[in-house]
């Protein structure tokens, strides 16, 4: 081989060196350019749903429809309650909302429900997110008229937009087979407590989750899946507060993201109370009229008790119990007390 041809065989082989250099250097551009391009669109988006749910939680007792981005939007809170919603990849902090929430919402619209939280007065607007992608059992006893009762308050309450259809007998839960739903919840309303191991096989593969709620919707139990492959559950107990929490719990994902939401919703109580609690010393100081009675001591109590019950680390918890019957205790005492100040023509404290 003479030297020109050695030359020219180096020649090229600078060349197509030169040329995969150059080729994996728009490369990496480009993708730098389309990872650039999806953070921008993820924060976009995560700013525009945050804003749409400032919004949507103000409406108190309505439903609307919201747009869902095409990721979809994932909802998770962790051990210490730093609760996010996650688009694209890019997490958001709830900051001050109550959401309750799937874990994940995606496909179809988004049916967002807002709900007014009151110990008796207001204390705070809950989000409840879901869509039709979410298929709903609300299972009851209709041998027991408390079931049934309970049953046709949570039927009637519930957005018309859910995907949700109800079973007039725990056992024929067992005989339900997987319509094709991304997520199904069976929601037990004052039934014996369930044995979801014994769903349909067909259910092992699926992303299926239970609630239990007791006769007197003051206990709740979450059944989430202890293997994503197989029909094994665990059991979390937790605490209700009121209907609106009832809500919550039927929309929560799962029983962390509930308590955090409902700890939170206490911790606005709190504050309420103890607002609550001047204002009524303030007027009874001032009124110097016997016959308006203020109780202020069960304000301050309320809100000793709800600060209590935020702080537990969780609902379940031996404190949180305590403080949480103070408070639903308070609540006939207040209400009492509120309606005999408008007998008596003073001012009302809500």
């Amino acid at each position: 081989m003479n030297k020109r041809a050695i030359e020219l065989q180096f020649h090229w082989i600078f060349i197509l060196i030169a040329g995969a250099l150059i080729l994996a250097f728009f490369f990496s551009v480009v993708q730098k350019q389309r990872v650039l391009s999806e953070e921008k669109l993820a924060i976009t988006l995560a700013s525009q749903m945050d804003a749409i749910f400032a919004g949507a939680i103000e409406s108190k007792g309505t439903t609307q429809s919201l747009a869902t981005p095409q990721p979809g939007i994932a909802f998770s809170c962790t051990q210490v309650c730093e609760c996010n919603f996650v688009i694209g990849g890019k997490p958001t902090e709830f900051r001050d909302k109550i959401l309750f929430a799937p874990a994940l919402i995606a496909g179809q619209d988004a049916i967002a429900w807002a709900v007014d939280w009151k110990m008796p007065f207001r204390v705070a607007n809950f989000l409840l997110l879901t869509n039709p992608e979410v298929k709903y059992y609300l299972v009851y006893d209709n041998a027991n008229p408390r079931s049934v009762q309970l049953h046709d308050k949570v039927r009637k309450a519930l957005p018309k937009e859910l995907n949700a259809e109800s079973l007039p007998s725990p056992d024929r839960v067992f005989a339900v087979s997987p319509e094709g739903d991304a997520q199904t919840r069976f929601v037990f309303i004052g039934t014996p407590n369930p044995d979801l191991r014994q769903l349909n096989a067909e259910f092992a593969d699926e992303d299926v989750s239970g609630v239990w709620v007791d006769d007197d919707a003051r206990r709740v139990v979450f059944y989430e899946k202890a293997d994503v492959a197989e029909l094994d559950f665990n059991e979390l107990p937790s605490a209700l507060a009121g209907d609106a929490t009832l809500y919550g719990a039927v929309f929560a994902g799962d029983r962390r993201l509930y308590d955090c939401m409902v700890k939170r919703g206490f911790e606005k109580l709190a504050i309420v109370a103890d607002v609550q609690a001047k204002r009524a010393a303030a007027l009874q100081s001032s009124l110097n009229r016997p016959e308006c009675p203020y109780i202020v001591q069960t304000l301050d109590a309320v809100a000793r008790a709800a600060a209590t019950v935020s702080a537990a680390p969780s609902l379940d918890a031996e404190d949180a119990a305590g403080a949480l019957q103070t408070v639903l205790q308070a609540q006939s005492e207040l209400k009492r007390q509120n309606d005999n100040l408008i007998l008596q023509s003073c001012p009302v404290l809500y």
